[in-house]
């Protein structure tokens, strides 16, 4: 499988991450449910990318949160010593403060759409940042993009507002704002 657009071309490397990427979108076309990442440790998925100035091979991990609930199992997680850009990826139902304002009903909603978290995205980011900080660099990254998955879930709840227009803010009311500026300390982007 490849796309390609006006900035360049990207494929995947391996012939099983294309069809692993083609049964999940037909998934969510047919409005299934992924299922949740796994406890295991995560291999490799390689993007073939051809840009205008550059071509690279892009080497992403998808590790679980849970992976990130203790120093030993983070020290397994050996590909950090080499990455130079981090996306990391919030799961808003794991946040305490956004599941204290959901009504019960709302909470009904995300129960049948989404499997969530009960790792606070905060916490794993803490022990992330600590092992992050034992390489030699102490583990700056070039880029850090964050993202706040599962807001097709979100925009059906109340909390959900002010997500698309403002969403450093969104996150800062849920309590992130700690977690937002040590990111900022960590990457140059």
């Amino acid at each position: 499988a490849s796309a390609a657009g006006a900035r360049g071309r990207a494929e995947f490397v391996e012939a099983r991450d294309a069809r692993t990427y083609a049964g999940a979108v037909a998934e969510l076309d047919r409005g299934e449910r992924l299922a949740k990442t796994g406890p295991e440790l995560p291999v490799a998925t390689m993007l073939d990318l051809t840009l205008p100035a550059a071509h690279r091979i892009l080497y992403l991990f998808d590790p679980a949160g849970e992976l990130h609930t203790g120093a030993t199992q983070v020290e397994r997680l050996r590909y950090l010593d080499h990455g130079e850009a981090l996306l990391f990826v919030i799961d808003p139902f794991a946040l305490p403060e956004l599941r204290l304002a959901l009504s019960a009903d709302e909470h009904r909603i995300v129960e049948e759409a989404t499997a969530t978290s009960d790792e606070d995205p905060s916490d794993t980011l803490q022990r992330l940042l600590a092992e992050l900080r034992s390489r030699d660099d102490q583990g700056r990254q070039r880029r850090i993009a964050v993202v706040a998955a599962k807001a097709d879930v979100l925009r059906k709840t109340g909390v959900g507002g002010g997500l698309d227009t403002d969403t450093r803010g969104w996150l800062e009311g849920l309590g992130l704002g700690n977690t937002i500026r040590t990111l900022e300390r960590t990457a140059g982007e």
